[in-house]
Order: structure tokens, then sequence, then C-alpha cells
């Protein structure tokens, strides 16, 4: 019994040890949604029930693998969201557009992989009233957020694709209020260098990569807390980094664990080595803070 034991530890221990051969979120080889953004990024009224701002809506997508076009979809909708308020990330909703009895379609069309996919949405009562339903908080904190989805394929496609952004829609709570802005990405350093369109890199070189965010990109914010009263915060920016190739050592930096118990932010940098085969590689930056905001910038460079 206990030689069948031993030997089931040491084949536990060597399937640990072992490479499945998964590919990296960072690396873009098929269609993939990477990003969304809504301009604003939060809106603020008077009084839910008022007059709704609207949003313009845009989607970053790339599918190297496959330069044909393709149908896309746009929907708005009200569906329950995981609540990490404060937690230095963005919710995540749990479920599809689809599933919500009065999502509202914005547009659809068809674009090649790449081509920016755009839509403008105003909120109306019945949707906020919905999505403060579904709110863990019922709207305690004067905001409420729905849901824009993007899905790029055809309905019968497998290899259908989906993308979420929760839109914020808040009061003017605490008083002064201001809304959200999308963080800016000013550029990219590359081995101490702007990383510019065209630049050429040797196979395997190693680079060490610093985003360069605006000043204001990290925004100052008040919230109401639980026993009624008001705090002060500052947003922390995060960054997504993707290629079609290569690799990252970190593909997600910045952002802090947990932004309202002011744990530190985290490194910002990553470094990227270069793939061993000659070629073009494109690059996608996202930047992001914690309350919805989000901007990206692209470039593509040589191998050679």
């Amino acid at each position: 019994m206990r030689r069948l034991a031993c030997v089931l530890l040491v084949l536990v221990l060597v399937l640990a040890g072992c490479d499945p051969g998964f590919e990296k979120v960072s690396i873009v080889k098929d269609a993939r949604v990477l990003a969304l953004r809504s301009e604003p990024a939060e809106v603020v009224v008077p009084s839910l029930e008022a007059e709704i701002g609207e949003v313009d809506i845009e989607v970053l997508w790339a599918d190297p693998a496959d330069g044909r076009p393709r149908p896309w979809t746009l929907k708005a909708c009200a569906i329950r969201s995981n609540y990490n308020y404060g937690m230095g990330q963005l919710n995540e909703a749990r479920d599809r557009c689809e599933d919500d009895v009065i999502a509202v379609p914005l547009a659809a069309g068809s674009a090649l992989p790449g081509e920016a996919i755009r839509a403008k949405f105003r909120a109306d009562v019945a949707q906020l009233a919905r999505a403060r339903q579904l709110d863990p908080l019922k709207g305690f904190d004067g905001q409420v957020t729905m849901v824009i989805e993007v899905a790029i394929g055809a309905p019968e496609d497998p290899l259908r694709v989906y993308g979420q952004k929760r839109v914020t829609y808040s009061l003017p709570l605490p008083e002064g209020k201001r809304a959200n802005q999308n963080p800016r990405l000013l550029g990219v350093m590359a081995g101490g260098a702007d990383l510019v369109d065209g630049a050429g890199f040797a196979p395997g070189q190693k680079l060490a990569l610093l985003p360069v965010a605006a000043d204001d990109a990290a925004e100052m914010y008040r919230v109401l807390t639980f026993t009624s009263g008001v705090r002060e915060l500052q947003e922390t920016i995060r960054y997504s980094w993707f290629a079609t190739r290569g690799e990252f050592t970190r593909e997600q930096t910045g952002g802090a664990p947990r932004v309202q118990l002011g744990d530190e932010p985290r490194e910002i940098d990553t470094e990227w080595q270069a793939p061993e085969e000659p070629g073009p590689v494109q690059f996608w930056f996202v930047i992001r803070d914690e309350r919805g905001g989000t901007s990206w910038m692209m470039r593509q460079v040589e191998v050679r």
C-alpha cells in the first residue's frame, strides 16, 4: 500500500511539472476581442429617472489567422455581475446579453479583422431600473451599470467570440463628484526608446517595455462608505500586453489587489522576447483604471 502511495505521489509531481502547451493569453493567434471602450467612461446624471446622456462604444479586436470580414452585433443589457467594488479590477458579467429579456440591439455589420467596430448607446429608465434591481447594493452607492456586449462571427459559428464592457451611470454623489475619464496611454518605451511603427529587432532579442501614461490617467475620486461617510481614493492603472508573436514575462501589470485597503500598486513594466523567426509582429497595449476607463495603442514592428 505504501509503495502504491509513493508511485502515485511521484506521478502527481511529474504531471505537475509538465507543460500542457496552452497558448498564453497575451499571444493573439486567432479571433479575439481585446478591449471595449465607452466615451465617456462614466455618465453622471442628476437622477436615474432623468434623460440619460449618449455614449460612444468602440471595440478593439483582431484575428491574425483569418483576414476575411466577419459579421458582428452590439447589444446593451442589464445582467447580473460579480461585485468586486474597490478590488482593483472590473466586475465581470456572469451571463450574456441574449439572456436579458430587455436586451437592446445597438448596431450590426461586417468588419475586417482589426477594423474598428463602433456604435452609440443611450440608456433609458427601464434599463437602469432593471440594472439597479440586479445590482448587489441596489444602487446604494449612487450608481448602476449597463453591459455592452459584442459578438463577432455568425450565430451558428462555433468559433464566434464575445466581449463585454460595463458602462457606469452615477448620481452626483458624493457632492462634487466628477465623471470618470478614460486613461490615456501616451506611448511605450522599448529598451529606453519610444516604440514606433516599423521598428526592427533581432530574432530572440529581449526588450524591457515600460508604458507611459498621461499625468492625469490615475484620477482622484470620492466614494460613499457604508457608514455614510466619504473616502477619497486614487485610481491605480493596469496594463494588458498583447502581441501576435514572441513572449511576455508578465501579461498584465500594474493595478493593486485591494484599492480601498490601500495596497501598493504592482510593477507596471514587462519584458518581451522577440520570436526566432523573422517577420512582422503586431502589438496591442491596453490601459485600464479600476472604474471602467479604457484606452489602447497599437504598434507593428519587424523581426529581422
